[in-house]
């Protein structure tokens, strides 16, 4: 389930855990600048639903997430 949060900075998200992953992905609603972001979840909340996180524990996950697609760090080697 996904659910709908704005951050500290005023930036809206859309928060879900994807089915089988224990981490939680932050997507910028449609219009927001912004990358999508992931976010591990700690292994007692693996079964959490972003519905059941406050607003202050995903403002600390956002703040601990990293880019969800990483560019090449250089040309590649082929």
């Amino acid at each position: 389930m996904a659910r709908k949060f704005t951050d500290r900075s005023g930036t809206a998200w859309v928060v879900e855990r994807e089915h089988g992953r224990h981490e939680l992905v932050f997507r910028p609603v449609h219009g927001e600048q912004g990358d999508e972001k992931v976010a591990p979840l700690p292994s007692h909340s693996h079964n959490q639903d972003p519905y059941e996180l406050s607003d202050s524990e995903l403002q600390r996950f956002l703040d601990r997430a990293t880019p969800r697609y990483r560019k090449p760090k250089g040309p590649t080697p082929f």
